[in-house]
């Protein structure tokens, strides 16, 4: 069975679940630090307006990849060399 989720097209919930296992081991391999400075940018996500977080996902979703390495580049220096991906 084909699964649809906000994060892709799955196959099988299976694999929608691995997925979400793995995404939760990366996170709780971060510092406490990084932790909660993606749990801030969550909620500040949260709380925009839906018109908002779409158009700042489409927006991300129009960038080639060269552009999305870019842009993470832009970020981690910004930080300071951190990354928290």
């Amino acid at each position: 069975m084909l699964v649809e989720r906000a994060a892709g097209t799955f196959e099988t919930n299976e694999e929608y679940s691995y997925l979400i296992r793995e995404r939760a081991e990366i996170f709780n391999s971060l510092s406490p630090e990084e932790q909660e400075r993606i749990r801030e940018n969550f909620r500040r996500y949260q709380e925009m307006k839906r018109e908002r977080r779409e158009l700042l996902r489409e927006r991300y979703n129009r960038l080639t990849p060269e552009q999305r390495r870019e842009l993470h580049e832009r970020i981690d220096r910004q930080r300071g060399g951190r990354r928290g991906r």
